[in-house]
């Protein structure tokens, strides 16, 4: 595999300032996931910050009319105050589709609170098109759309199926799936974000789907919207981890060098009963709005980026590598 790393650049490595230094002398899966603890082995706690901060920062700013509603919302008691608050939102559910959306979940899961429900007996879909609602239907009335019911994810498949082609001899292999995932955001036939669920609090699962196929699905995802150098800068893809009653969002982006960086979110809870409903539901639409809005920001730069005419060639000096989890293993490990 080291071949595919051939065309490197030094010149376009991401320097560390503090330690003049490049962020690949040190690491060698060039995937650089900041919530992993095992970097504070290999960088100081300066450096990492440096990582962290540089570029575009986790959490965009949410629309001042959004946040002054869900500051109104956050002075309230009980799900029924919460409930009533949001069949009064005075909206157009066309040219303001968030206000929409907001009204729509904040009703939705304040009912869910009124009897009480066991999230652990609930199946898994139940848990996502119930419970987890807003995280899907958060980019309602844009031009994303959700693809959910374990889609396959195109990305994925294109970079599995790469080295594919037709046999001289042999008989041509069929065309491997992508790994599927519980939700897929697309947009301009590019796809810029996933989600996935797990049922009950499976650890091992939990690993696999927040440290390993997510991680992979969404380098594969960033690697095939890029068209320019500079585009791959101002891309994100956005990843949800859901775990039964835990949601952790996952930003990932190329700020510089061919290093694909992965930032976390701190893992939010879903309210357990009425009295945390109020104080739990409002991070929780914070969280799905800023991964709309980040999406909604690629998605401008994507249809913004003009790329220039150019002979084709098999790489360049300033694209991703290639996934080695995606090229050495197969989809069925993960």
């Amino acid at each position: 595999m080291l071949k595919n790393f051939s065309y490197f650049n030094e010149a376009k490595f991401w320097k560390l300032v503090r330690a003049n230094v490049s962020v690949a002398d040190r690491d060698v899966s060039l995937v650089l996931d900041l919530a992993d603890k095992n970097w504070e082995n290999e960088f100081s706690l300066e450096e990492l910050d440096d990582l962290d901060l540089f570029g575009d920062p986790i959490f965009p700013q949410i629309p001042t009319e959004i946040t002054e509603i869900l500051s109104e919302v956050k002075t309230l008691k009980t799900p029924v105050d919460v409930y009533n608050f949001a069949r009064g939102i005075v909206h157009d559910p066309v040219k303001e589709p968030l206000k929409a959306w907001l009204s729509l979940e904040l009703q939705k899961t304040a009912y869910l609170h009124f009897y009480g429900f066991d999230l652990e007996k609930m199946l898994k879909s139940d848990q996502l098109y119930e419970l987890w609602s807003f995280v899907k239907s958060v980019v309602a009335g844009s031009n994303i759309v959700s693809v959910g019911k374990e889609a396959s994810s195109k990305a994925n498949a294109d970079a599995i199926n790469n080295k594919r082609s037709i046999a001289a001899l042999n008989q041509t292999c069929h065309r491997k799936m992508g790994h599927k995932m519980d939700i897929i955001y697309r947009t301009s036939r590019k796809e810029v974000g996933c989600v996935e669920t797990g049922k009950g609090s499976d650890q091992t699962k939990e690993m696999k789907d927040g440290l390993t196929k997510m991680p992979n699905v969404m380098h594969d995802m960033l690697a095939q919207l890029a068209g320019t150098e500079q585009m791959l800068r101002h891309e994100h893809v956005i990843g949800s981890v859901i775990s039964c009653s835990t949601i952790c969002l996952l930003d990932m982006d190329s700020p510089d060098g061919y290093i694909a960086r992965i930032r976390r979110s701190e893992p939010l809870e879903y309210p357990s009963n009425s009295d945390d409903y109020v104080a739990r539901i409002v991070p929780l639409l914070e969280l799905a709005l800023t991964g709309f809005i980040t999406m909604e920001k690629t998605r401008t730069a994507l249809n913004g980026d003009q790329p220039p005419l150019q002979r084709l060639r098999a790489t360049r000096d300033w694209i991703l590598p290639p996934n080695l989890h995606t090229h050495l293993f197969p989809t069925s490990i993960f």
